[in-house]
């Protein structure tokens, strides 16, 4: 196998490398952290102009159709820069919906996700349980048309 980047997967690092760093220096980009929101939404816009919002998506959802290295490389790049947000969050909220949701949640959903307009995350974390899947307690329960939640997410 080759585990070389392709010259396109390098011009992807390269360039939201080049955007995260030259976009604000690093007091500025903790400074965000403090801002209600946590991160910068003129950084976040930015980026969604990118493409970065719909890395993973389908192009028939105005999304760029690439594949999980390609969101890999641009959570590295933005990782090298210290440059917070919700990115990963709503790229693996994106990725759910593409492979589970409806199609009428598909046609409601990822359009706006991949252009940025629509922000998400996904909840996974619990009281007493951190980030381990294996330890989530949560279920949801249909009941009709609707579910049940029971649980807590922190």
């Amino acid at each position: 196998m080759n585990f070389l980047l392709s010259d396109e997967q390098q011009a992807l690092l390269e360039t939201v490398r080049t955007f995260a760093l030259n976009r604000g220096d690093a007091g500025a980009r903790r400074l965000a952290l403090d801002d209600e929101d946590g991160f910068d939404r003129d950084f976040w816009s930015e980026l969604m102009d990118l493409g970065a919002g719909g890395v993973t998506l389908p192009e028939e959802f105005g999304g760029l159709g690439l594949e999980l290295i390609d969101l890999a490389l641009i959570c590295e790049a933005l990782g090298y820069a210290s440059a917070p947000g919700p990115f990963l969050g709503h790229a693996l909220a994106g990725i759910a919906i593409s492979l589970a949701g409806s199609e009428e949640q598909k046609h409601r959903w990822l359009p706006k996700m991949a252009s940025g307009e629509l922000i998400t995350s996904i909840a996974m974390t619990e009281p007493g349980t951190g980030s381990d899947l294996q330890a989530v307690k949560t279920t949801a329960i249909r009941d009709g048309d609707e579910y049940a939640i029971n649980g807590s997410k922190t």
